[in-house]
């Protein structure tokens, strides 16, 4: 006897990856046969894909580019999603968005916070625009080159595909 066209929902809190799908005929062994070993089949890989999104910053500037301490800068940028599902911002989330001077291209415990930005939903595929948000730059900052690095999701509130690419200078 063929059965088609059975439909089943995967539970929504299952994990992406791949599992099996597991055919299982006379589970309970009700019914008397030759041979008991040779009633599962199986279908692998069925992937569960469950959409996430992935928020990077690009576009970033800085005006003026060369300041003395104590002195203002003015910083834009865009906030992407690349992922496949809306990445959604806690309401009043007035730190979505992290701006801190540093030595270097990474971010560490060193660096000096800016000061921080609100970030709305944005949907997969589409971008903010973050722009004309002023800083002053620390006035005991010592002379010489500084990255200002762009840090989005930092307090991790949205949950992504990939947590490693949200800082950029």
């Amino acid at each position: 006897q063929q059965i088609s066209n059975k439909t089943f929902k995967i539970p929504s809190d299952t994990k992406s990856g791949n599992y099996y799908i597991l055919f299982y005929i006379d589970q309970d062994n009700k019914v008397p046969e030759s041979n008991e070993n040779n009633n599962v089949s199986y279908v692998y890989p069925f992937t569960v894909h469950k959409p996430v999104p992935d928020l990077i910053v690009t576009n970033q500037s800085a005006s003026p580019t060369k300041v003395n301490s104590g002195d203002k800068v003015t910083l834009n940028c865009t906030v992407k999603n690349q992922g496949d599902a809306k990445a959604n911002f806690p309401t009043l989330d007035v730190s979505g968005l992290k701006y801190y001077l540093s030595k270097d291209s990474k971010y560490d415990n060193s660096d000096v916070p800016l000061g921080s930005s609100n970030v709305n939903d944005v949907d997969p595929g589409g971008t903010q625009q973050i722009s004309n948000k002023t800083f002053k730059i620390p006035s005991d900052t010592k002379s010489g080159n500084y990255y200002i690095l762009f840090y989005i999701d930092q307090d991790n509130k949205v949950p992504e595909s990939n947590e490693n690419n949200n800082v950029s200078y």
